[in-house]
């Protein structure tokens, strides 16, 4: 699998249709890619790891040679959108 990998986020992958100019290519192979000077990056997929302490979890980000990595975080104690809306309805009297 290929893609394009910006700032460690991954941006595009496996391009199913590319335009040049005014050619439409469908599915591109890599070799295609090269030859046209298309980026491109190969991907590297890795598991999550599967241990995670209570109240942490693993977030995946991509290095700039397309390999995946994984981080692990806090989970987070904002309240989500869903909640704010539910809280509001409760003061407001709608529920």
């Amino acid at each position: 699998m290929y893609g394009i990998v910006e700032n460690g986020v991954l941006v595009k992958s496996d391009p199913k249709k590319i335009t040049l100019g005014k050619t439409i290519v469908y599915n591109p192979t890599i070799e295609y890619l090269e030859q046209t000077g298309e980026p491109w990056i190969e991907l590297t997929f890795t598991d999550a790891p599967d241990d995670a302490p209570d109240g942490f979890h693993y977030e995946s980000s991509w290095t700039d040679d397309g390999v995946q990595q994984w981080t692990l975080v806090e989970d987070s104690t904002e309240p989500s959108e869903a909640e704010y809306i539910e809280a509001a309805k409760i003061l407001l009297g709608e529920e």
